[in-house]
């Protein structure tokens, strides 16, 4: 399926690619196998996050009435003299424009299961989380603001997350009479690895350029 989310916000959107796949079978009447597995793509721009200090949704409520998106001149304005720190919204969404994320998602299992000695049934599974994705965003030089950032720099940022979990059952089951007699045993192992790697740097000579925003 196809997820497009245009947000509410100047430039921003979520947009997600997915598709899910679902088998059994059974080789024998006593052996049985099927996987499950999900893939999902995703990107997002202008993302926001929560609306903490400095962000547009909270500079748009914060902002003075007074102030106009642009100036006389058509550049982004500012509450310049007054008395307010709030950015320009507007101006932060624009110049976030080019501010994108991207991961891809893969979680699945497989499995495959016997009947051996008539009450017994032996299951192995394997199941996997992986989730791995770069980001990149650019700061600008917001000199219409009261604020100002002392200068532009781009960050770049990447994670690789992977979970796996892998277990091995015995059930018995057997029915004497009125009674049901029922038992498992079985192991598990698991592994957990997140990896991260970020890099910035400050004072690009083009930086506002995106065709030139290279680290």
């Amino acid at each position: 399926n196809y997820y497009d989310n245009n947000g509410i916000l100047i430039k921003n959107f979520y947009k997600r690619y997915q598709m899910r796949m679902n088998s059994n079978y059974s080789i024998r009447d006593f052996i049985r196998v099927g996987e499950s597995v999900n893939i999902a793509y995703q990107t997002t721009q202008a993302s926001v996050g929560n609306p903490s200090e400095g962000s547009p949704i909270k500079n748009a409520y914060a902002m003075p009435q007074i102030v106009p998106v642009y100036d006389i001149n058509g550049y982004f304005s500012g509450p310049a003299a007054l008395p307010s720190n709030a950015g320009n919204p507007v101006a932060q969404q624009f110049r976030a424009a080019e501010n994108k994320g991207h991961s891809l998602r893969v979680t699945g299992n497989a499995f495959g299961e016997f009947d051996f000695l008539k009450y017994f049934t032996f299951k192995t599974q394997f199941g996997l989380d992986y989730n791995v994705g770069p980001s990149a965003s650019y700061t600008f030089r917001n000199f219409n603001d009261t604020e100002v950032n002392a200068a532009n720099r781009m960050d770049l940022n990447f994670f690789n997350n992977r979970n796996w979990t892998f277990f091995n059952t015995v059930r018995f089951n057997r029915e004497v009479g009125d009674h049901k007699i029922s038992a498992i045993a079985g192991t598990e192992a698991r592994r957990n690895v997140y990896e991260g790697f970020s890099a910035g740097g400050a004072k690009l000579s083009f930086g506002d350029d995106p065709n030139y925003r290279v680290l």
